[in-house]
């Protein structure tokens, strides 16, 4: 007996399914929604690493106060010194550099506020400006004094980052330089 042509097409048309338009308008829609996720989930990665460079810039400050503390100077400490002290955690330790977050280098030296090298300094850099911006604020507080691209944002008798100054100091470009330092302990 011969199948009637008509009666296989009816059965191929009432199976449920998804045909090609509604496949597309789906992918679409997806595709629109991960458009627009996109810049917060970059957002909240780069604000991870924001909080890890100031974690970092606080726990290697805290280690070398208390290396410090005793000694009548600052003129040893170098980053070869912050490495061989284990003051910085040692998955970011490349050979002799010390790396930020944010595919920038975290230096330390000597520095001098009220007498030479009663200070240290932490020069960190490869920062854009929203990064710029969110790492010295955050780090004012802690730091005697802030310097970004050689502009003084904080000194010594600041309480907190100017602001205006801080907004004129962090440019456009991916490699905002930021200095913060303290005095040993």
């Amino acid at each position: 007996m011969k199948k009637n042509p008509s009666l296989t097409f009816k059965k191929f048309k009432n199976q449920a399914g998804f045909g090609l338009l509604e496949v597309i308008g789906a992918l679409v829609i997806g595709a629109v929604a991960v458009a627009a996720v996109s810049p917060t989930i970059s957002s909240m990665l780069d604000d991870a690493k924001v909080e890890k460079d100031v974690d970092m810039a606080n726990f290697a400050k805290t280690k070398i106060m208390s290396f410090t503390s005793n000694s009548p100077n600052t003129s040893g400490v170098s980053t070869a010194w912050a490495i061989s002290n284990r003051a910085v955690p040692a998955d970011k330790i490349d050979g002799a550099v010390i790396n930020n977050n944010l595919g920038g280098t975290f230096v330390f030296a000597p520095a001098t506020i009220t007498n030479a090298n009663d200070a240290i300094s932490i020069t960190s850099n490869h920062y854009n400006q929203q990064q710029c911006n969110a790492v010295a604020k955050k780090l004012a507080s802690g730091f005697l004094t802030v310097v970004v691209n050689a502009a003084t944002i904080k000194n010594t008798t600041d309480n907190a980052a100017n602001e205006g100054a801080l907004a004129a100091a962090c440019t456009n470009q991916n490699n905002n330089t930021i200095i913060f330092s303290f005095l040993k302990g």
